[in-house]
This record gives structure tokens, sequence and C-alpha cells, in this order.
């Protein structure tokens, strides 16, 4: 005998630890290292940790990986029920980071925790754990300071912390397709030692190599996505990558007719 159909949850989740696409002096695209997902009715999902791993003594990294876990709390309860909520959890871990010589770190997390109601409404995020271990550019020390998303303010699509692009040295606008996305940052503040390298809000950019991005984060009204770093190369290396990206939602949506 058939059940009455239910409203269901579907989760929707990602992790990635590094991809890259080259155009000078070869071309090539680096595969993504250590991606996994999450089905829809949630559950574990781990990406067999890769490494070491070396591409062209170009990018260089000791051990990555990513796990993700999506769970329905208190499943004995009926779907409607307020107390009842859907969690999932992604996190990403780079190890012994080499690319070019000019970006290195010993570790890289970046953790994300979304926590959904039995209407589909997200009300919690989290960033907690997310972090940088002996990072350095340009051969010197970055000492990034990261905050939860708790530490973020928004207001009218614009945030405590904005990504701006090193070319144009402005914000970089609002052009993701929703309306209340935005693009920010979980830095607040890069120290770095250097009258050679130039920081501009979370952009740090270093003569003869490029542009690296700390930290990115997208948030959508009812997702969230994090990066931890993006290179946009501009030397005898053309090309650009990124490293350490988690994201997460998820949806209740109505039960389909029943005859």
């Amino acid at each position: 005998m058939l059940k009455p159909p239910f409203p269901s949850y579907f989760f929707h989740a990602h992790g990635v630890a590094f991809g890259a696409t080259f155009t000078k002096p070869f071309h090539a695209v680096v595969e993504s290292q250590s991606a996994t997902a999450i089905c829809s009715i949630g559950g574990h999902a781990t990406a067999a940790s890769s490494g070491p791993f070396n591409f062209r003594e170009v990018v260089r990294i000791g051990r990555s990986s990513t796990q993700i876990a999506a769970v329905e709390e208190h499943p004995e309860l009926p779907r409607d029920d307020p107390k009842k909520s859907f969690d999932t959890v992604v996190t990403c871990s780079l190890e012994d980071v080499n690319i070019f010589n000019q970006f290195k770190a010993d570790e890289i997390v970046a953790h994300l925790a979304v926590k959904t109601d039995s209407t589909g409404r997200i009300y919690q995020f989290n960033t907690i754990g997310t972090r940088f271990v002996k990072l350095r550019v340009g051969g010197v020390p970055v000492n990034p300071t990261l905050v939860d998303e708790h530490g973020l303010q928004y207001s009218t699509g614009e945030s405590l912390h904005p990504v701006f692009d090193m070319k144009t040295e402005k914000q970089i606008p609002q052009q993701m397709g929703v309306t209340d996305s935005h693009l920010t940052t979980l830095v607040s503040e890069v120290k770095v030692d250097s009258k050679h390298i130039k920081v501009l809000g979370n952009g740090i950019y270093v003569p003869d190599f490029g542009v690296v991005y700390l930290a990115e984060y997208l948030v959508a009204p009812h997702s969230r996505q994090l990066n931890m770093f993006r290179i946009e190369f501009g030397c005898s290396i053309d090309g650009r990558g990124s490293g350490g990206g988690v994201g997460a939602n998820g949806a209740t949506c109505p039960p389909p007719p029943f005859p």
C-alpha cells in the first residue's frame, strides 16, 4: 500500500579542495581535487583524501580532503513539526599548500554549517573553525583576521567587509543574478609587513605573481558559498585557480498529488 506523500526536504552541499585553469605558457586544466557532494536525501559523503598532489611544480598540495554530513534532526516527529530541523555541515581541508612558491600555507580549512527549519527557512549559518595556518604570500607572513558570519553586518546588499577588484580598486558590484545575493568576505583585516605587497580589502597583490583573494563569501537568500582562496595569476604563468571551496543550502518542497 502506498503511503500518502508528505513534504520532502532536498539537501544540497558540495566541497572541493582545488581546481585551476592555465593559459600561459601552457594550456591546461587542473581537475577539481577531493571534490564531493551530498545526495538530495542527505547522509554522509567523504572524498577520498588525495595527496601528495603535484602539477608541474606549479601547484603542490601535501594532502586534501572534503567531508559532508547532512541529517534530519528528530526524524520521529511529523515533517511540519516546528522542532524539526535539517542540518548540513561541510568541511574542506588542505595541508602543505605551495603555489608557484609564492602562496604557501601549512593548513587551510573551510567550515560551513547550515540549519533549516521544517518550512525550508534557513535560520542559521556558521563558519566557526575556518582558518589559515602559517600563511605566507610573496615570501612574507600574512595574518588575516577572520570573523564568523555572525560578525558580519548586512544592510541593503552591502556588508561590513566588502570584496574589492584590485584593478579598479572598487568594490565588486552585485551581478550575481539574484537581487539579494552579494559577495563579501570573512576577512576583516590583513596584515602584511612588506612595502612591495599591496593589500586592498581581502585582496593581496604580489608583483610578477598576481592577486590572491582570501575567504570570499557569497551570500544568497537561501544558500552560502565560501571560497578560502582565489588566485588570478599575472606573470609568466597566466590563469586562475581556487581552493577550499564549500557551499550548502536546501529546501522543503510540497508533496506531489496523491491519487
